[in-house]
């Protein structure tokens, strides 16, 4: 008895050969495992002009909207400026001003970014292990003072400040972070006594690595100026309180290197390192002390030929921190050299790194507590092994890794302000901000 085909409704004798039918439906329209890449090989064309016919209309259409938006936003800041805005018929505009700013924005930042993919800026770079939103490092937390009150009560026997400390995570290498914790209160400079129950009676105090944690709190810190040390000569006595925190920390830091083939032609040098290598040296967690790495310019590596990589150091926070160096040590690639750096760094056989000399730790230690925190930049020639015929283009030689090795000093500060009354009863408050003039 014929049966019809459901797909293209022929008349077909039998419902054997109806099922033999519709396989031919199947192997026309979907590729089985074995014929699978040279289906898409052969389609790529068609599906690339439909993409590319999709991907155009929208980039248009994106177009058409910012130059919209950039056309009437100048209206938009007069009459905001003018105060239009806040009129009952300004009112109803107002979202539309929002959202402009907001498409806006939004735009102009996608712009900014499809402009860096295309310069190569976020090309060439290897695996690493950077966590550069995690913080390394010790902070002090908020202060507490008591033994100043209000509602007519006198000072107290003793002015105290408990605090905590915020340990940022370090490298695994490292067990703990030694410490030692001190304070003073100005302008006479006092010296006060640490009382801590996590502190010895130094103020030296043993701080765990956080481990698997981005952060901890230790808390349990704090600082004691007994009653009989604190002058008040005045009515209104301004004074400021000051806790330091004195550690030790080897952070790291990686800069990943490449070679090109020294055999290729002129055009094609310029082509496969345009605007492609333009990278600095990364620490493995923020710091407040910084060691930067980058080559002389933009370009890879040429196999078998030198080239200058900067070294210089940075106190992000020149105000807070009092910085010490204690050490640098750099580790090439094997394939790697150093030329023309003996004055500053010397190789060390038995660790197979280079260890830079003490009277430049001295000096960069100076620099990085004057001025803007910078060290003046120190150039080493870097040369790269000769791999004649054996890189196609450009070739990764691996991380130039290394540690630096600082002592730093931070302080926290606060301003209390203590009012004397009388010889019996003493009002006082705390600040953060100035302290009033007596």
């Amino acid at each position: 008895m014929p049966v019809k085909c459901p797909i293209c409704g022929k008349s077909i004798s039998n419902q054997g050969a109806l099922n033999a039918h519709m396989q031919t439906h199947k192997s026309s329209n979907i590729p089985n495992q074995r014929d699978y890449f040279s289906y898409k090989k052969n389609n790529t064309g068609d599906e690339k002009k439909s993409s590319n016919s999709s991907y155009g209309g929208i980039i248009i259409l994106l177009i058409i909207i910012a130059l919209l938006i950039f056309w009437i936003s100048p209206w938009f800041e007069k009459a905001a400026a003018s105060g239009v805005l806040e009129t009952k018929t300004g009112a109803l505009l107002k979202p539309l001003f929002s959202l402009g700013e907001v498409i806006k924005d939004g735009i102009a930042n996608t712009f900014r970014t499809l402009g860096k993919y295309a310069s190569g800026e976020y090309q060439f770079s290897l695996e690493s292990d950077v966590e550069e939103s995690v913080k390394s490092g010790l902070e002090f937390g908020d202060f507490e003072i008591s033994g100043i009150e209000f509602g007519g009560l006198s000072l107290s026997n003793e002015l105290k400040i408990d605090t905590s400390i915020i340990v940022g995570k370090f490298d695994s290498a490292i067990e703990n972070i030694k410490a030692r914790i001190s304070c003073r209160l100005g302008p006479e400079n006092i010296t006060g006594n640490v009382k801590s129950d996590v502190a010895d009676e130094n103020g030296v105090i043993i701080l765990d690595n956080p481990g698997e944690l981005p952060s901890y709190e230790q808390d349990g810190v704090g600082c004691i100026f007994p009653k009989e040390k604190i002058s008040l000569p005045k009515k209104v006595n301004a004074k400021e309180i000051e806790m330091m925190l004195s550690y030790s920390l080897s952070p790291s830091f990686s800069l990943d290197a490449f070679v090109m083939d020294k055999s290729l032609e002129i055009g094609e040098k310029e082509r496969l390192r345009r605007g492609e290598y333009d990278r600095i040296s990364k620490m493995r967690y923020i710091t407040d002390i910084d060691a930067k790495l980058q080559f002389s310019d933009k370009k890879p590596l040429i196999a078998g030929e030198s080239k200058l990589l900067g070294i210089q150091f940075e106190n992000k926070n020149i105000k807070r921190n009092n910085v010490v160096m204690e050490g640098f040590i750099i580790r090439l690639p094997g394939e790697l050299s150093f030329e023309k750096c003996d004055e500053v760094l010397n190789f060390d056989s038995a660790k197979g790194f280079f260890v830079m000399e003490k009277r430049y730790l001295d000096w960069v230690s100076k620099q990085l507590n004057e001025d803007d925190g910078e060290s003046d930049l120190i150039e080493c020639g870097i040369k790269a092994p000769d791999t004649r015929g054996s890189v196609a283009g450009i070739a990764p030689l691996g991380k130039i890794e290394g540690k630096i090795g600082f002592r730093n000093t931070i302080s926290k500060k606060q301003d209390v302000v203590i009012y004397d009354k009388s010889n019996e009863t003493i009002n006082a408050e705390t600040t953060s901000g100035e302290s009033p003039s007596a």
